[in-house]
């Protein structure tokens, strides 16, 4: 997964929501640093942390995953 892409994306919207990173992780049961790390795209989260971020931001999204030929593991949010 591109992680600056990811943690972009959940900084937009959680911006958009108006919550603070420590309201947003207290609300998906992780660490605020975690939630920085995500942002930053210096920690990758997994698939269970996005859906609990996205949940906590009252966010309906189906995530898919599959891989390319070369085995790199694609997804997508809908």
């Amino acid at each position: 997964m591109d992680n600056v892409k990811i943690g972009k994306m959940l900084e937009k919207y959680r911006k958009e929501k108006g919550i603070s990173q420590a309201e947003i992780a207290k609300k998906a049961g992780m660490s605020q640093q975690q939630i920085s790390q995500y942002e930053k795209g210096t920690r990758e989260p997994k698939i269970e942390n996005i859906s609990k971020i996205f949940k906590a931001l009252g966010i309906s999204a189906t995530i898919s995953i599959g891989s390319k030929s070369n085995g790199e593991i694609i997804w997508q949010l809908d």
